[in-house]
């Protein structure tokens, strides 16, 4: 008896607290939950099931549609005969032709404004810019916004231009060219313009290339790194590529690595294609245009 005693005297004690747990639960997390509650259906009408059934079945089979999207044509690709495409160590993988005194200029240039990059990509375009006389354009897309409310962000990193500048500083004759869904970063220097673009917008892309050259040398994605970007940055990027450039999407998530497979198979005609993988679980997509 006096165990029981106890545990009444400890659930009256606790009853307030516990109703007011309820209160938070009913009253105010769960209308919250409620009201960002996402109709899959609605929202990925492609993946959805045609036939009828209740939303919680024909969600499920949406969601698992999505996830197996590109996967499946992934191995489509490769029953129809083309060639499938594994990342590479960007550790193991060093450019024969890249030249170590290019690499340490290039290196100096952009310390000089703050920016560091990892040994891959310093092995990368060391390569790229061997005969870096030659290189007279070059287009960074996401020039390191450091608005935390800008998805994507570079907040914490280098000043934003900084890869700008100190691509101007080593390439001596080129022209650099920069664009950013930031306004705010947006600047003109010697030898460098700087334009808006929204990647995931196609009539934003459309517009910046009435502003920009013809074609490039080099095209560098540093943006958004999202499909909803990547798809429509490739269509605008592939196209202005002169032929011998260069397109190198940095710093992609490991996890994105199915979409740049398909990606990769599907340019293998006029374009050669390969994916680095870092120690650190990200991806570098490089592009390089034979026709």
């Amino acid at each position: 008896m006096p165990k029981l005693k106890f545990v009444r005297e400890f659930l009256k004690k606790i009853s307030p607290v516990w109703s007011f747990f309820r209160f938070l639960k009913h009253r105010v997390f769960l209308p919250l939950v409620q009201r960002s509650t996402l109709n899959v259906l609605e929202t990925f009408p492609v993946c959805a099931p045609a036939g009828a059934g209740g939303y919680g079945p024909r969600a499920e089979i949406t969601i698992r549609g999505i996830n197996q999207l590109l996967p499946g044509l992934y191995s489509l690709a490769i029953l129809n005969g083309a060639k499938g495409i594994e990342p590479r160590s960007a550790e193991g993988w060093p450019f024969p032709e890249g030249d170590l005194e290019t690499i340490k200029a290039l290196e100096a240039c952009l310390a000089k404004f703050g920016t560091r990059k990892d040994p891959p990509y310093l092995r990368l375009y060391g390569h790229i810019f061997k005969d870096r006389e030659q290189i007279e354009t070059v287009l960074e897309i996401g020039i390191g916004s450091n608005n935390p409310s800008i998805v994507s962000n570079n907040l914490g990193s280098a000043a934003p231009g900084s890869t700008l500048r100190g691509l101007r500083d080593f390439l001596g004759g080129a022209r650099i060219y920069g664009v950013d869904v930031d306004t705010d970063i947006l600047f003109t220097e010697d030898r460098i313009q700087t334009y808006f673009v929204d990647q995931t917008d196609r009539a934003s892309l459309e517009a910046l290339g009435r502003e920009l050259p013809d074609a490039f040398d080099l095209i560098i994605d540093d943006g958004l790194l999202a499909p909803v970007a990547d798809l429509p940055t490739l269509n605008f990027s592939l196209a202005r590529l002169r032929i011998g450039g260069w397109l190198v999407v940095e710093e992609i998530p490991g996890r994105a690595l199915v979409f740049w497979k398909v990606v990769a198979t599907m340019l293998a005609l006029s374009f050669k294609a390969t994916i680095l993988s870092n120690d650190d679980d990200s991806l570098i997509f490089v592009v390089e245009r034979k026709y």
